[in-house]
């Protein structure tokens, strides 16, 4: 039986030092959860994007969707733009016909088969 308000035998100043230790690991965890959630969200948002892109992709090079990601990654890769920049240029170009800058222009030539280019 605990006796003096004391829980479990330990020293107060103990007990202190270990309630501190619960509340800094638990207030870490929240943080990590809520960057976790911010993160979901944004890939939940950009996602639908990429995916358009990644068809239109498949249409142009007849091929499959693994092969029309990686060329839109190297799309990306070559032109060192993110993955949604890519991808919302040329959604948003194919819809108003304005020509995609130079540089994803080539870059594009270098993953097109050329009866596509």
């Amino acid at each position: 039986m605990a006796t003096g308000g004391q829980h479990g035998g330990g020293r107060p100043g103990e007990e202190c030092a270990r309630a501190a230790e619960v509340a800094e690991a638990l207030s870490i965890s929240i943080e990590e959860l809520e960057t976790r959630v911010q993160h979901l969200t944004t890939a939940l948002t950009n996602r639908p994007r990429i995916e358009h892109a990644v068809g239109m992709l498949m249409v142009l090079m007849s091929c499959r969707e693994d092969l029309a990601v990686a060329a839109l990654k190297q799309v990306s890769q070559t032109t060192n733009r993110k993955l949604l920049q890519i991808a919302d240029l040329l959604t948003a170009n194919v819809g108003t016909g304005e020509p995609v800058p130079p540089d994803v222009r080539d870059a594009l030539d270098l993953v097109l088969p050329p009866r596509q280019r």
